[in-house]
């Protein structure tokens, strides 16, 4: 019997290279960036920030101020640079003007020891790393953004320059982390603090750039004062940040795989049904969360009503809230109701703001 010829296809040199590597399937969970893409909104689809440190729309993108008096709002937006693969952007707007200088303002996203490990910082055989992003801004001018270790002990900053108006992606490949002057998190803590300067504070202005360097510094002294002009907008989308000298395509994630990268530091979940247990009205109500988070979290309430599931509802004014044995899976919500209900009474939260739940838990940093 005579055997079967057997076909062979011959591959060249040449067949597998970095490009098409980085173009397919095979290099999925290269973006270091969480929501980079700006499509998880779980704290609503706008607000205006309050104070420092502030999150009030778009998950993993906080707001800086640095005790300043400017005021911006941050919402989700659809305006996007024509011919790419985006559908939202963030967007943020001055609504109270502000000459930066003593204070500075910015958009931030933190990265944790366990997500930067990668990069082996702070050692001799660290990695480069690539950070691409689509930006606008109606304010035309030289822009910086930064990168900062552990409690801003190291920092590299970089400038860009953006036209009015106009969409522009930025890829700038940032130099290996070796410097061993911070005390790098390897685990769930602050490792890497990315900032997009918005008005730059004297105190933390370098002319050492595209390098890292001993300090805690967001930009230079060419940084375009954004926070100085009242309506001024800003756009951000498409963030990505890998591993690497090379910007590869950006990854799109599913809208449930990006969400649930979010709610490891943020996440609304139902408050559950308690019981009122003492004379004086306390309830306790269990809280569990959907996931593990970051680290333990903070719990509080949105707007909302108590109802005994029977006949009245006890007015949301009246509820002080507190919380207990809290850990990575929830905790305990206690509240105080000054209103009066019968020892034993069963009680639920009844959400009746904008947000999906009542109860938030948060382990943003």
């Amino acid at each position: 019997m005579a055997l079967s010829t057997i076909k062979t296809a011959s591959i060249t040199d040449d067949a597998v290279t970095t490009p098409k590597v980085s173009d397919g399937v095979f290099n999925a969970h290269r973006n270091l960036i969480i929501n980079g893409a700006m499509t998880v909104a779980q704290r609503g689809t706008s607000g205006t920030i309050s104070a420092d440190n502030s999150f009030v729309s778009l998950d993993r993108w906080g707001a800086r101020t640095y005790g300043g008096t400017g005021r911006f709002s941050v919402a989700q937006d659809t305006t996007v640079p024509t011919g790419q693969t985006f559908t939202n952007s963030l967007k943020a707007t001055v609504t109270t003007t502000d000459t930066s200088g003593t204070y500075g303002y910015s958009i931030k996203q933190n990265l944790e020891g366990y997500t930067v490990n990668q990069l082996r910082t702070g050692t001799s055989d660290a990695l480069k790393s690539t950070l691409s992003f689509w930006v606008r801004s109606s304010v035309a001018g030289t822009y910086c953004c930064s990168v900062r270790g552990t409690s801003g002990a190291a920092s590299y900053v970089f400038e860009y320059t953006l036209a009015a108006d106009t969409w522009t992606k930025i890829e700038h490949t940032i130099a290996e982390p070796t410097t061993t002057t911070p005390s790098w998190d390897r685990t769930n803590g602050a490792d890497y603090l990315l900032e997009w300067s918005l008005g730059s504070q004297t105190s933390k202005q370098t002319a050492t750039t595209e390098s890292w360097h001993d300090g805690n510094y967001t930009a230079t002294s060419n940084q375009t004062d954004w926070i100085a002009t009242s309506g001024a907008t800003f756009y951000l989308t498409g963030v990505q940040l890998e591993v690497g000298d090379t910007a590869t395509p950006f990854e799109h994630r599913s809208y449930g795989d990006e969400l649930a990268r979010c709610q490891r530091y943020y996440q609304l979940v139902d408050g559950g049904v308690g019981k009122v247990t003492t004379l004086n009205n306390n309830v306790q109500i269990m809280v569990r969360a959907v996931c593990d988070m970051r680290a333990t979290p903070s719990l509080a309430v949105t707007t909302l009503r108590m109802t005994d599931c029977t006949t009245a509802d006890y007015d949301d004014a009246s509820v002080t809230v507190g919380a207990s044995n809290v850990n990575l899976r929830g905790g305990r919500m206690n509240l105080g109701m000054s209103s009066t209900a019968a020892v034993g009474t069963t009680v639920m939260l009844i959400c009746t703001g904008t947000n999906a739940a009542p109860v938030q838990l948060s382990a943003e940093f």
